[in-house]
Protein backbone atom coordinates (compact mmCIF):
# COMPACT_ATOMS: atom_id res chain seq x y z
CA UNK A 1 0.00 0.00 0.00
CA UNK A 2 1.50 3.34 -1.03
CA UNK A 3 0.36 6.50 0.67
CA UNK A 4 -0.40 9.89 -1.22
CA UNK A 5 -1.72 13.30 -0.67
CA UNK A 6 -5.50 11.40 -0.80
CA UNK A 7 -4.63 8.96 1.87
CA UNK A 8 -6.31 9.75 5.12
CA UNK A 9 -3.23 9.04 7.42
CA UNK A 10 -1.31 12.09 4.99
CA UNK A 11 -4.10 14.10 5.82
CA UNK A 12 -4.06 13.75 9.62
CA UNK A 13 -0.65 14.04 9.92
CA UNK A 14 -1.00 17.25 8.52
CA UNK A 15 -2.50 17.96 12.29
CA UNK A 16 0.68 16.93 13.56
CA UNK A 17 2.65 20.21 12.80
CA UNK A 18 3.17 21.80 15.65
CA UNK A 19 6.35 23.98 15.10
CA UNK A 20 7.27 27.62 15.51
CA UNK A 21 4.35 29.94 15.56
CA UNK A 22 1.51 27.63 15.08
CA UNK A 23 2.50 26.00 18.29
CA UNK A 24 -0.28 28.53 19.84
CA UNK A 25 -3.08 27.54 17.71
CA UNK A 26 -2.96 23.49 17.30
CA UNK A 27 -3.65 20.91 19.83
CA UNK A 28 -1.46 17.76 19.56
CA UNK A 29 -3.14 14.28 18.19
CA UNK A 30 -2.62 10.96 19.78
CA UNK A 31 -3.35 7.75 17.08
CA UNK A 32 -3.53 4.39 17.31
CA UNK A 33 -2.44 2.13 15.05
CA UNK A 34 -3.28 -1.67 15.17
CA UNK A 35 -3.49 -4.65 13.34
CA UNK A 36 -1.66 -7.95 12.88
CA UNK A 37 2.19 -8.74 11.66
CA UNK A 38 1.83 -8.20 8.21
CA UNK A 39 -1.46 -6.07 7.93
CA UNK A 40 0.27 -2.89 6.61
CA UNK A 41 0.13 -0.87 9.85
CA UNK A 42 3.95 -0.08 9.94
CA UNK A 43 4.25 0.59 6.22
CA UNK A 44 1.26 3.00 6.33
CA UNK A 45 2.77 4.56 9.33
CA UNK A 46 6.30 4.96 7.04
CA UNK A 47 4.72 6.34 4.20
CA UNK A 48 2.72 8.72 5.99
CA UNK A 49 6.23 10.34 7.48
CA UNK A 50 7.92 10.20 4.55
CA UNK A 51 5.40 12.52 2.93
CA UNK A 52 5.52 14.56 5.91
CA UNK A 53 8.98 14.90 6.45
CA UNK A 54 9.17 15.98 3.19
CA UNK A 55 7.73 19.37 5.13
CA UNK A 56 10.31 19.57 7.27
CA UNK A 57 8.91 18.13 10.31
CA UNK A 58 10.37 16.45 13.72
CA UNK A 59 10.11 12.19 14.16
CA UNK A 60 11.57 10.25 16.86
CA UNK A 61 10.55 6.55 16.75
CA UNK A 62 10.86 4.07 19.16
CA UNK A 63 11.93 1.38 16.93
CA UNK A 64 12.32 -2.03 18.67
CA UNK A 65 12.66 -4.37 15.39
CA UNK A 66 14.53 -2.30 13.78
CA UNK A 67 12.10 -1.80 11.38
CA UNK A 68 12.72 1.92 10.30
CA UNK A 69 15.72 1.26 8.20
CA UNK A 70 15.09 4.93 5.97
CA UNK A 71 16.08 6.87 9.19
CA UNK A 72 19.67 8.01 8.58
CA UNK A 73 22.54 6.02 10.53
CA UNK A 74 23.67 8.93 12.36
CA UNK A 75 20.04 9.50 13.45
CA UNK A 76 20.17 6.00 14.65
CA UNK A 77 20.63 5.37 18.70
CA UNK A 78 21.35 2.41 20.94
CA UNK A 79 22.42 5.10 23.78
CA UNK A 80 20.28 7.18 25.44
CA UNK A 81 23.18 9.46 26.29
CA UNK A 82 23.99 9.66 22.31
CA UNK A 83 20.22 10.44 21.79
CA UNK A 84 19.87 13.43 24.31
CA UNK A 85 23.20 14.80 22.70
CA UNK A 86 21.03 14.60 19.72
CA UNK A 87 17.96 16.37 21.08
CA UNK A 88 20.44 19.34 22.10
CA UNK A 89 21.64 19.33 18.74
CA UNK A 90 18.16 19.65 17.41
CA UNK A 91 17.20 22.91 19.00
CA UNK A 92 19.47 24.58 17.25
CA UNK A 93 19.79 25.49 13.48
CA UNK A 94 19.47 24.77 10.70
CA UNK A 95 18.27 21.67 12.39
CA UNK A 96 14.94 23.57 13.96
CA UNK A 97 14.04 25.11 9.94
CA UNK A 98 15.07 22.01 8.26
CA UNK A 99 13.50 18.97 10.44
CA UNK A 100 14.64 15.73 11.27
CA UNK A 101 13.65 12.15 11.58
CA UNK A 102 15.80 9.78 14.01
CA UNK A 103 14.83 6.37 15.96
CA UNK A 104 16.42 4.43 18.97
CA UNK A 105 16.22 1.17 18.91
CA UNK A 106 17.38 -0.83 22.71
CA UNK A 107 19.19 -3.67 23.03
CA UNK A 108 19.81 -3.81 26.84
CA UNK A 109 17.41 -3.24 28.90
CA UNK A 110 14.17 -2.11 27.38
CA UNK A 111 12.01 -0.88 29.81
CA UNK A 112 14.42 1.52 31.08
CA UNK A 113 15.30 2.55 27.87
CA UNK A 114 12.26 3.41 27.16
CA UNK A 115 11.59 5.64 29.99
CA UNK A 116 14.78 7.41 29.52
CA UNK A 117 13.68 8.21 25.97
CA UNK A 118 10.30 9.24 27.11
CA UNK A 119 11.65 11.58 29.33
CA UNK A 120 14.37 12.97 26.46
CA UNK A 121 10.71 13.46 23.72
CA UNK A 122 9.11 15.10 27.13
CA UNK A 123 11.63 17.65 27.99
CA UNK A 124 12.22 18.66 23.92
CA UNK A 125 8.91 19.15 23.00
CA UNK A 126 7.83 20.18 19.47
CA UNK A 127 8.38 16.64 17.36
CA UNK A 128 5.96 13.46 16.65
CA UNK A 129 6.92 10.41 18.71
CA UNK A 130 6.50 6.98 17.08
CA UNK A 131 6.24 4.21 19.40
CA UNK A 132 6.15 0.80 17.73
CA UNK A 133 5.39 -2.20 19.44
CA UNK A 134 2.82 -0.80 22.32
CA UNK A 135 2.19 -4.13 23.80
CA UNK A 136 5.84 -4.91 24.97
CA UNK A 137 5.86 -1.85 27.31
CA UNK A 138 2.40 -1.69 27.89
CA UNK A 139 -0.50 -3.35 30.10
CA UNK A 140 -4.25 -2.43 29.66
CA UNK A 141 -4.26 -1.41 33.42
CA UNK A 142 -0.71 0.12 32.90
CA UNK A 143 1.95 2.44 30.97
CA UNK A 144 5.84 3.69 32.05
CA UNK A 145 5.14 6.72 34.55
CA UNK A 146 7.25 9.07 31.94
CA UNK A 147 4.95 7.47 28.73
CA UNK A 148 2.35 7.97 30.93
CA UNK A 149 3.06 11.78 31.62
CA UNK A 150 3.25 12.07 27.56
CA UNK A 151 0.24 10.94 26.85
CA UNK A 152 -1.32 12.82 30.07
CA UNK A 153 0.66 16.15 29.26
CA UNK A 154 2.41 15.71 26.08
CA UNK A 155 -0.30 18.36 24.70
CA UNK A 156 1.54 21.04 26.83
CA UNK A 157 4.85 20.26 25.46
CA UNK A 158 3.35 20.10 21.63
CA UNK A 159 3.93 16.04 21.81
CA UNK A 160 2.11 13.93 19.22
CA UNK A 161 2.15 10.58 19.72
CA UNK A 162 1.42 7.54 17.08
CA UNK A 163 1.27 4.46 18.90
CA UNK A 164 1.51 1.32 17.09
CA UNK A 165 0.23 -2.41 18.11
CA UNK A 166 -1.12 -5.65 17.25
CA UNK A 167 -4.17 -6.10 19.67
CA UNK A 168 -6.02 -3.07 20.87
CA UNK A 169 -6.75 -4.73 23.91
CA UNK A 170 -3.43 -5.11 24.36
CA UNK A 171 -3.03 -1.23 24.29
CA UNK A 172 -2.79 0.78 27.83
CA UNK A 173 -6.59 1.79 28.49
CA UNK A 174 -4.97 5.51 29.84
CA UNK A 175 -3.94 5.24 25.71
CA UNK A 176 -6.87 4.32 24.18
CA UNK A 177 -9.06 6.56 26.28
CA UNK A 178 -6.85 9.85 25.21
CA UNK A 179 -6.73 9.09 21.40
CA UNK A 180 -8.26 11.55 18.63
CA UNK A 181 -7.57 8.73 16.00
CA UNK A 182 -7.60 5.09 15.15
CA UNK A 183 -6.37 2.93 12.14
CA UNK A 184 -7.06 -0.64 12.86
CA UNK A 185 -6.30 -3.34 10.37
CA UNK A 186 -8.69 -6.45 9.71
CA UNK A 187 -8.94 -9.37 12.27
CA UNK A 188 -11.47 -12.15 12.93
CA UNK A 189 -9.97 -12.92 16.23
CA UNK A 190 -13.17 -12.71 18.68
CA UNK A 191 -10.94 -10.95 21.80
CA UNK A 192 -9.54 -8.71 19.20
CA UNK A 193 -12.87 -7.62 17.81
CA UNK A 194 -14.53 -7.75 21.19
CA UNK A 195 -11.73 -4.72 22.57
CA UNK A 196 -12.57 -2.81 19.09
CA UNK A 197 -16.19 -2.96 20.12
CA UNK A 198 -15.25 -1.86 23.59
CA UNK A 199 -13.67 1.52 22.94
CA UNK A 200 -14.56 1.98 19.39
CA UNK A 201 -18.45 0.81 19.14
CA UNK A 202 -19.51 -2.61 17.32
CA UNK A 203 -20.23 -1.00 14.15
CA UNK A 204 -16.52 -0.39 14.28
CA UNK A 205 -15.70 -4.16 15.16
CA UNK A 206 -17.92 -5.64 12.69
CA UNK A 207 -16.39 -3.07 9.57
CA UNK A 208 -13.27 -4.41 10.80
CA UNK A 209 -13.86 -7.95 10.59
CA UNK A 210 -14.77 -7.51 6.81
CA UNK A 211 -11.98 -5.99 6.10
CA UNK A 212 -9.85 -7.16 2.90
CA UNK A 213 -6.14 -7.33 2.68
CA UNK A 214 -4.49 -3.87 3.76
CA UNK A 215 -7.59 -2.33 3.89
CA UNK A 216 -7.76 -0.46 7.18
CA UNK A 217 -10.57 1.60 8.85
CA UNK A 218 -9.78 5.35 10.24
CA UNK A 219 -11.65 6.27 13.51
CA UNK A 220 -12.24 9.11 14.00
CA UNK A 221 -13.21 9.97 18.07
CA UNK A 222 -14.41 13.53 17.92
CA UNK A 223 -16.99 12.96 15.45
CA UNK A 224 -17.31 9.28 16.42
CA UNK A 225 -17.21 8.45 13.37
CA UNK A 226 -15.11 6.18 10.79
CA UNK A 227 -14.57 4.72 6.99
CA UNK A 228 -13.10 1.97 5.22
CA UNK A 229 -9.93 2.86 3.49
CA UNK A 230 -9.05 0.43 0.35
CA UNK A 231 -5.91 -0.18 -0.49
CA UNK A 232 -7.00 -1.01 -3.43
CA UNK A 233 -7.77 2.37 -4.58
CA UNK A 234 -4.74 3.71 -2.96
CA UNK A 235 -5.61 5.05 -0.08
CA UNK A 236 -8.96 6.19 -1.00
CA UNK A 237 -12.15 6.23 1.15
CA UNK A 238 -14.04 3.21 0.51
CA UNK A 239 -17.49 2.54 2.79
CA UNK A 240 -18.36 5.36 5.59
CA UNK A 241 -20.42 4.98 8.68
CA UNK A 242 -21.80 7.46 11.79
CA UNK A 243 -22.14 6.03 15.12
CA UNK A 244 -24.46 6.92 17.58
CA UNK A 245 -24.35 3.81 19.45
CA UNK A 246 -22.95 3.79 23.24
CA UNK A 247 -20.30 2.57 25.43
CA UNK A 248 -19.32 1.64 28.43
CA UNK A 249 -17.30 4.45 30.86
CA UNK A 250 -15.13 1.61 31.45
CA UNK A 251 -14.00 1.45 27.74
CA UNK A 252 -12.91 5.04 27.61
CA UNK A 253 -11.17 4.64 31.02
Amino acid sequence: MESARGDPAIQDLERLELRGENMAEKQNVIICVVGRKGSGKSHLIKGAIAEARSRSWFFFIWDPMGEYSDVPRENTFTDTDDAEEFFDWSRKEPAWSEGWMARFISHFNMEDDFESVCDLVYRRGRLTFVVEEVPLLCEPGYAPPNFDRLIRLGRHRGVNLVCIGQRLAEFSRRLTAAADIFYIFGTKEPRDLQGIAERCGPEVAAAVAGLQGHDYVDYQVRDDSFKVITAAAGGEQGEAGDKSGDRSADARA
